[in-house]
């Protein structure tokens, strides 16, 4: 099978998890957030395209952020085809709490990723989401003090590592960064050893990134049929600056011997 065609067999369907798709009148950016810090967080406005020129956000309506926690989120798709490879989650902002040790002047309540498709030409595609933390906090005293929804395009992509001051190649929007591959006689399986395969990832983001996930195709020596798959697999954790080894899977993924490899990243459930 051609990589392209296991790209439209493997896109996700839509499963809404806390995260709703709702067909709801059109309503502009409402409801202010709170003051906060511009510089460690800011609130996304309609126009920013979380996925440029993929994803743009239509609306925001932030009314009712007081009174329930929730937000509503309008997407639209600035492609000319299907984009059936998306996944999105929402993360609202809050107060640190008094006595915390974090040491950012915010703590945060993500939402579980979802997955969607957005059809050509299409404009209207609502998340509606409402923090889990709102009532422990607004019990407390506390507000959102903004929101911001991230979406991510899980495209294969080659992998670089980072090497005598050239960056590595970036992934998650641009927030991680490869640092480091396994050798390549470790990839390859040479002299009848079993083919291992490590990827190391830096957080360049700036803040803390919580429940990824990571899938590798491997393909024939042309690059074009996929040959083995890893299936998802999490990955840990990461704080801003931090570095972590990823070990690869491969004990059920296929024919991955002397094959070259693409790598998918996208956004995993934060339960469980």
């Amino acid at each position: 099978m051609s990589i392209h065609g296991h790209l439209l067999r493997s896109a996700p369907a839509f499963v809404p998890v806390l995260v709703l798709a709702l067909a709801v009148g059109a309503c502009g950016t409402t409801g202010g957030a709170g003051d906060k810090d511009a510089s460690a967080f800011s609130d996304d406005q309609p126009g920013d395209e979380p996925v440029p020129g993929v994803v743009r956000i239509v609306e925001v309506d932030r009314s009712a952020l007081g009174t329930t926690g929730t937000v509503r989120y309008r997407l639209a798709n600035l492609t000319r085809e299907d984009v059936d490879n998306l996944s999105a989650r929402v993360t609202f902002y809050y107060p640190p709490s008094q006595g915390g040790t974090i040491a950012l002047p915010f703590e945060t309540d993500v939402t579980a990723e979802t997955s969607f498709v957005l059809f050509k030409g299409q404009d209207d595609f609502d998340f509606t989401v409402t923090s889990r933390a709102f009532e422990e906090r607004v019990a407390a005293g506390e507000k959102v003090l903004a929101t911001k929804i991230d979406v991510l395009q899980a495209e294969p992509i080659a992998m670089t590592a980072r090497e005598n001051g050239v960056a590595g190649t970036l992934v998650l929007n641009d927030s991680v960064e490869c640092v480091g591959i396994s050798p390549e006689d470790l990839r390859l399986g040479l002299d009848g050893a079993p083919p291992q395969l490590w990827i190391e990832f830096e957080n360049v983001s700036g803040r803390p990134l919580q429940s990824l996930e990571l899938n590798v195709l491997f393909l024939d020596t042309q690059g074009e049929d996929v040959t083995g798959e890893t299936g998802w697999q999490s990955m840990p954790s990461l704080a801003p600056g931090e570095s972590q080894r990823v070990e690869v899977d491969l004990s059920k993924a296929g024919v991955v011997r002397n094959r070259p490899f693409l790598v998918q990243m996208r956004f995993g459930s934060v339960i469980g």
